[in-house]
């Protein structure tokens, strides 16, 4: 495995998770700050953190599918042409998910007060 190869892979990655990072965070401001009623608990700030927890384990994923392709694969799907793509279609819907989740949960939360 060519280790200039893995450190361009983690690098690139890294440096858009940030980008995931804020736009997710300003997604689910907006959403919370749409939706949200007039308390906010300590479980709904645990229930956010959570939220980024997972957002980040799945965003590595990316990371692991090139990691796993240089490795076993030496290469040969040249999965890195498809970085773009992959951080695109993963953040999009991650987008719309956080945004749907906080009008889904904070409707049922107003409905069940």
């Amino acid at each position: 495995m060519d280790s200039l190869a893995l450190q361009n892979t983690i690098s690139w990655w890294e440096k858009k998770r940030i980008v995931f990072n804020i736009l997710l965070g300003i997604v689910g401001a907006a959403s919370v700050a749409t939706f949200i009623p007039h308390t906010f608990g300590l479980e709904d700030f645990f229930g956010i953190i959570l939220w980024a927890i997972m957002a980040n384990i799945l965003y590595s994923v990316g990371i692991l599918l090139e990691i796993a392709n240089q490795y076993y694969l030496k290469g040969k799907l040249n999965i890195f042409q498809f970085r773009h793509l992959f951080f695109v279609f993963g953040t999009l819907p991650y987008m719309f998910l956080t945004w749907l989740y906080a009008s889904y949960y904070y409707e049922v939360v107003i409905y069940i007060q």
